[in-house]
């Protein structure tokens, strides 16, 4: 309709917590980052009042992440079948002071993005797409050029993460599938190295023997949300990354403990 002006968003109350681990904490420790349908909210933990909005996606957002400096924060969404699915990266390290900036708009999956991590220097992303897509693709934050790219596995990937002190490496797990990723930046490839998950056992323990453990849990009563570790085996190339499974495949998230951590 002629002369109908587009309304301005002025700010927003909740958060709907659909997207797993998309409620992210700013190292100033004075804001927090989540996506709210189209949008994504930048929100001054001690004033309310004082929000930023990021625009640009055409659907909901279905995943964010944020580099460890937190100058960088990128997004991603679901679209229509059949069409690319964007991912936005944006330049935030003048958060508090000046308005965040968009960088790049990256097209290459189908669908959805179903997870998003930066590197730990935050030189790459690395992007997984959904069901209809499961492939991995690492972006060069620079200047939005992919460099290389994967299927993700043979059944459904649902999160990946960087090395926290390396760009060459890293993980992504799923339905049935756990793979560590090497990536050479300089020969644009990235190679995976399947983990060993062994197999569900309905009966792990068949001894008719009432007490086989010769060294009892000294705690009768175990905390039931007790995490208990699973070593992973990395195939034949011998290469030992001392990996502990602390339930990432059953969260079906990859949860961290520096700046940038979700804190949801």
């Amino acid at each position: 309709m002629a002369g109908v002006q587009e309304l301005e968003l002025e700010g927003v109350i909740g958060f709907s917590g659909v997207q797993r681990h998309a409620l992210l904490l700013h190292p100033n420790d004075a804001h927090i980052i989540y996506p709210l349908g189209a949008t994504v909210v930048i929100r001054n933990v001690h004033d309310n009042k004082d929000q930023t909005f990021l625009q640009g996606h055409t659907d909901r957002v279905t995943c964010i992440t944020m580099s460890k400096d937190g100058k960088l924060l990128a997004s991603g969404q679901i679209t229509h079948m059949g069409y690319l699915a964007q991912i936005m990266v944006w330049d935030i390290s003048q958060i508090g002071t000046g308005q965040p900036k968009l960088m790049h708009v990256l097209k290459l999956h189908k669908v959805q993005i179903q997870a998003l991590a930066f590197s730990c220097h935050g030189s790459y992303l690395a992007s997984l797409g959904g069901a209809d897509d499961n492939n991995l693709v690492i972006w060069r934050v620079e200047d939005g050029m992919a460099i290389c790219g994967s299927p993700a596995s043979h059944d459904s990937a649902l999160t990946l993460c960087w090395y926290n002190n390396s760009e060459g490496s890293l993980a992504s797990g799923g339905l049935r599938n756990l793979r560590v990723w090497d990536f050479d930046a300089v020969n644009r490839k990235v190679r995976p190295t399947d983990a060993a998950l062994g197999q569900n056992n309905p009966n792990p323990n068949p001894n008719p023997n009432p007490n086989p453990n010769p060294h009892p849990n000294p705690n009768p009563n175990p905390n039931p949300n007790q995490v208990r570790p699973t070593d992973v085996a990395l195939g034949q190339n011998k290469r030992s990354i001392n990996c502990k499974l602390l339930a990432w495949l059953g969260s079906q998230g990859c949860r961290g403990t520096g700046p940038g951590a979700p804190v949801g």
